[in-house]
């Protein structure tokens, strides 16, 4: 884990259990999200027409798709449905599903937020190393 996730995991700790994520689906129903991959310091506004551009996404449909574009050396760009930004009380939620889903392929996730956008950046494949991410 870098600095910059521990400072992001500091500033919205404590990280969400599974009932808080539960919680916020029940309150916040068809929550979707614009999802972008793409390689890193290659971001752009154009970017969000590429092949590797997926608006309108639940997060949780793209664990699979998350894990193999991440494993090719991309990063994971997420905003808010169709607003080019991603509102902080969202930043929580994304945290906790996305390490929860990612959790069975024991590979360490980082975060960040650029331009408002929350980036799961990613280490290249030769040295992508798989660990145990354990929550709080």
């Amino acid at each position: 884990m870098n600095q910059i996730t521990k400072k992001l995991i500091e500033k919205f700790s404590p990280i969400w259990t599974n009932k808080q994520v539960w919680e916020f689906e029940q309150l916040n129903e068809n929550l979707r999200f614009d999802v972008l991959y793409v390689e890193p310091k290659h971001y752009s506004i154009e970017s969000w027409n590429s092949k590797l551009a997926y608006p309108d996404s639940d997060i949780r449909d793209l664990t699979v798709r998350t894990f193999d574009y991440l494993s090719d050396g991309n990063e994971l760009w997420i905003a808010n449905k169709g607003q080019n930004k991603l509102d902080e009380p969202y930043v929580s939620y994304l945290m906790a599903v996305l390490v929860d889903t990612m959790i069975d392929e024991e590979i360490c996730l980082n975060f960040r937020i650029e331009n408002n956008f929350l980036v799961i950046p990613t280490t290249h494949p030769k040295t992508l190393q798989y660990i145990r991410i354990d929550a709080k």
